[in-house]
């Protein structure tokens, strides 16, 4: 399957359950077993916790102050920014939400086609949630995204497709179309 741009839901089994090495299958096979460069986002072990959020992301970025950098972003990914209370704080003292999103900004920043995103929708609020979905929308222009989640449902209406790992281990892919929205919402 060589169209593989936008954004896929894959559909993990349990909330619990990291799927990064799914996420790898799936790129290879989207791409015709080819080895893309892929960037992983995921909240708990993605950031190196004696570092400050900030500092996180400066590995990648390079900038030096946090407001040089939010003036240099597109301003799609404000909300995602104003999101980081106190971007000095150390990774071990920040929520789970702003871990994910420095996590997110750094695979956004980075030079990789694909981003392969864990998401633990868990403790995220509405807001949040709607913040992530802009956010990711604008960066499916540039790259291909390919969001693990236990709750597909929740991102039907940013969604380009749904994956899901059969009992044999095949993927099954089901592009989305209103129809098939309407299905996935219903159940």
């Amino acid at each position: 399957m060589k169209n593989s741009t936008g954004v896929t839901v894959f559909h993990k089994t349990s909330p619990q359950k990291n799927v990064l090495k799914d996420l790898i299958h799936l790129s290879k096979w989207m791409e015709g077993n080819k080895t893309t460069p892929f960037s992983f986002v995921e909240s708990q072990t993605s950031l190196i916790p004696n570092l400050s959020l900030f500092e996180n992301l400066q590995l990648e970025v390079g900038t030096l102050n946090w407001e040089l950098y939010k003036k240099s972003q597109p301003s799609i990914y404000h909300n995602l920014m104003n999101l980081i209370t106190n971007p000095d704080k150390s990774t071990q003292a920040s929520h789970a939400h702003e871990k994910f999103i420095i996590s997110l900004l750094k695979g956004i920043s980075g030079p990789a086609q694909y981003l392969l995103i864990d998401c633990q929708e868990v403790g995220l609020s509405p807001f949040v949630i709607k913040s992530l979905k802009e956010s990711l929308m604008k960066a499916s222009l540039t790259k291909s995204l390919v969001i693990g989640t236990s709750h597909p449902s929740l991102w039907l209406d940013c969604a380009h497709r749904i994956v899901k790992r059969q009992e044999n281990q095949e993927f099954h892919i089901e592009q989305l179309d209103a129809e098939t929205v309407k299905k996935h919402w219903a159940a």
